[in-house]
């Protein structure tokens, strides 16, 4: 337990200082990132605070692709899938 707690501590103080931050109270809500390719409407109760001056994806939208995502995985109907793994890419 005690080199579990070793080995994590100093994995978080290697990442802190790669991103610049010496204390972990100036880490705490500091919220060092930009959000990119969320809409307001997603930003504003999950991130709140936190930038984004690139508008996207709204909740309908996430939610169209995670039905689509659901119904590839677990489809509602019979169907005939062609041999070999489906193509997901663009």
């Amino acid at each position: 337990m005690d080199n579990y707690r070793h080995s994590v501590d100093n994995g978080i103080l290697k990442v802190m200082s790669k991103m610049g931050i010496s204390t972990l109270q100036s880490y705490k809500g500091a919220q060092i990132f930009e959000i990119l390719g969320l809409h307001n409407e997603v930003v504003e109760p999950c991130f709140l605070g936190t930038a984004s001056r690139i508008q996207g994806t709204t909740f309908n939208l996430l939610a169209m692709d995670t039905f689509e995502l659901h119904e590839r995985g677990w489809p509602s109907r019979e169907t005939i899938l062609p041999p070999g793994m489906p193509e997901s890419g663009e």
